[in-house]
């Protein structure tokens, strides 16, 4: 395993950059094609028919979001003490450890530019941001691939004596892996536990929803949105117990990502209350 997936001598390519310009691309065309058949009757976005400048925009306000501060989010919250003292090292791409949790926080900051930039309604906000995570799970899908082959963000030590039965059954579903790059051990492979749950069963539900919608005419605001949030602050805090990777960073009972998945979704639920609870659905079909 490793980071480099072609190695030309000067210019090397890495997995996670391979994986960043196919999700991208997904993402690209997957709204088009959304958009294209349904934003004169869903979203109702006042683009014209310039749909593909539209995206481009967007995916420009989305990508700075991704990995500019998806980095700064895993230097400010994981390793702040470690970066201040070796400022440069934030700039090395070929380390480039992101945050995910990082990256939502600030692509929330980006679109609300975009969103200026475009001069948006509120309610236009809000159904750009169901747009957005459509195509969300297939990007995650890929990142929790990348950091398998990165032989990262490994899970917990299985015991063959004591939790032989537990190694039997996740060993039958390819659940249990040998992180050579890091030990010799038998590990719980939290990245394609991840890679399913938050990445294709979340694409899988959120777009049978989507379409579900869809043929009974009606649409939500913050729909879909709501229910990334509260699967993914679920998820991601029930893997978290699974992760070896995490075990350093225990504030409490609690790893750092766990306190901010709690939060996360304590905030959230005081958003849908104050904001999806109290709208109707709407037709969407004369």
């Amino acid at each position: 395993m490793s980071w480099v997936a072609l190695d030309l001598g000067i210019i090397k390519i890495h997995w996670y950059g391979i994986f960043y310009v196919i999700s991208f691309l997904f993402w690209y065309f997957y709204l088009y094609w959304i958009l294209n058949r349904y934003n004169s009757k869903i979203f109702k976005f006042k683009i014209e028919d310039n749909i593909w400048q539209f995206l481009t925009d967007l995916l420009l306000f989305v990508i700075l979001g991704v990995l500019i501060w998806g980095r700064l989010g895993h230097v400010i919250i994981y390793n702040l003490s470690y970066y201040l003292h070796r400022p440069a090292e934030i700039f090395y791409i070929w380390q480039w450890w992101m945050s995910f949790l990082g990256g939502i926080i600030w692509v929330v900051v980006n679109i609300f530019l975009f969103w200026k930039r475009y001069k948006l309604s509120f309610e236009d906000l809000v159904k750009l941001w169901d747009l957005i995570v459509l195509p969300l799970g297939f990007w995650i899908i890929l990142v929790r691939i990348w950091n398998f082959l990165n032989q990262e963000l490994y899970g917990k030590i299985i015991n063959l004596q004591d939790d032989w039965l537990i190694f039997f059954l996740l060993e039958k579903l390819k659940l249990v892996y040998v992180y050579t790059n890091i030990d010799n051990y038998w590990r719980i492979n939290t990245n394609f536990i991840e890679s399913f749950f938050e990445g294709f069963l979340f694409f899988l539900i959120i777009n049978f929803i989507f379409f579900k919608d869809i043929k009974k005419g009606c649409y939500r605001p913050w729909k879909y949105l709501w229910i990334f949030f509260m699967w993914y602050a679920i998820v991601r805090f029930v893997v978290e117990f699974l992760r070896d990777y995490s075990k350093n960073e225990f504030i409490w009972i609690f790893t750092k990502t766990q306190w901010f998945l709690f939060w996360m979704f304590i905030v959230w639920l005081f958003f849908f209350k104050l904001f999806f609870n109290k709208r109707k659905e709407s037709k969407i079909f004369k």
